[in-house]
């Protein structure tokens, strides 16, 4: 009886090391998407300007926007993801609670505070909570950002983890460098070519659009962003 009771426990912790082998394999997949596939996300959107400063700035009804709306909201979507994991998968038993750990969260407890106070005061409160265009930083993205640390900073154990990081990372520098280097020749994947086109503009504005001129000047790189 006692050796089949062993023999039993055995094969339950195999099967539980398992599929704590497959969860920890989950949870690195909104930092893969993150890191490899959000930075990478080019597309037209339109913004319309809900702070009477911005349409004094800009002195547009509405903005074209190509490189942070979809990121933005890629991004809160990630961030969802991850709180759902965190909810489903992470055992409180599991959450660090050294010293380190500690400072994180007071720090990160810290900037969002600030940042609360800050939106709270600001005499463009729609701008300090969703940003501006071309740059949709505000205090949802701030929290984001806490969010997408403390994420990482739980679940990267040992040194193990570091693949699932280094890879997506590897991945984004490759596809980058080829964008870019095609910028600097002075030929952009997304202007000039069609599947690049259709990529960037979706269906409903592009009889709106037409053709669209290259941001990319010859011996200039902006691969999938909005500065140089």
């Amino acid at each position: 009886g006692g050796e089949q009771m062993s023999v039993i426990s055995s094969e339950q912790k195999i099967k539980l090391e398992k599929r704590q082998a497959i969860i920890n394999k989950v949870m690195f997949i909104p930092i893969i998407l993150l890191l490899a596939v959000i930075p990478l996300i080019v597309k037209l959107n339109y913004v319309l300007p809900k702070d009477p400063a911005v349409n004094m700035l800009f002195q547009k009804v509405e903005l074209d926007d190509y490189y942070s709306q979809y990121k933005a909201t890629a991004i809160i979507l990630m961030t969802v993801l991850m709180l759902i994991f965190s909810y489903l998968f992470v055992e409180k038993s599991e959450v660090k609670v050294d010293k380190i750990s500690k400072i994180y969260l007071i720090c990160s407890g810290i900037i969002m505070i600030m940042s609360v106070i800050s939106t709270i005061f600001s005499e463009h409160k729609y701008v300090a909570v969703w940003g501006i265009y071309d740059r949709a930083e505000g205090l949802i993205m701030w929290g984001a950002y806490i969010v997408m640390m403390l994420y990482a900073f739980y679940i990267v154990r040992n040194e193990n983890s570091y693949i699932w990081i280094i890879m997506p990372i590897i991945f984004l520098v490759v596809i980058t460098a080829i964008l870019g280097a095609f910028q600097y020749a002075g030929f952009d994947l997304f202007t000039q070519t069609k599947w690049g086109y259709n990529l960037i503009v979706p269906e409903e504005f592009r009889e709106r659009v037409g053709k669209i001129s290259s941001d990319y000047e010859s011996h200039k790189v902006l691969g999938t962003m909005y500065h140089y």
